[in-house]
């Protein structure tokens, strides 16, 4: 069985330059929300949610987990497979601690 990896072990030994990420103005980012989308969330899994991702061709994909009945966010990871994104809930947090 592997161990799992610590952060060290996970970040490139090489710098990282994020000065695009530093420099960059506020006037870069919109100034209002120009729309609002409204639609049904029938619950499904995160499976089927992957497969509705892929049929549509986006980035990323919102979803009602059939499960939990929260709305995650199931999204393409630039390097390769997807993640998805679960709400920090109390009853979650214990289960971790």
């Amino acid at each position: 069985m592997r161990h799992a990896q610590k952060l060290g072990e996970m970040l490139p030994e090489t710098p990282v330059d994020i000065s695009p990420i530093l420099n960059r103005q506020t006037s870069d980012l919109p100034d209002e929300v120009v729309r609002t989308k409204y639609f049904e969330m029938a619950p499904m899994t995160t499976y089927e949610a992957l497969e509705q991702l892929v049929n549509v061709d986006h980035d990323f994909y919102a979803f009602r987990n059939g499960d939990s009945g929260e709305i995650n966010i199931l999204y393409k990871r630039k390097h390769g497979g997807y993640g998805v994104i679960i709400p920090r809930t109390e009853e979650a947090a214990a289960k971790t601690s």
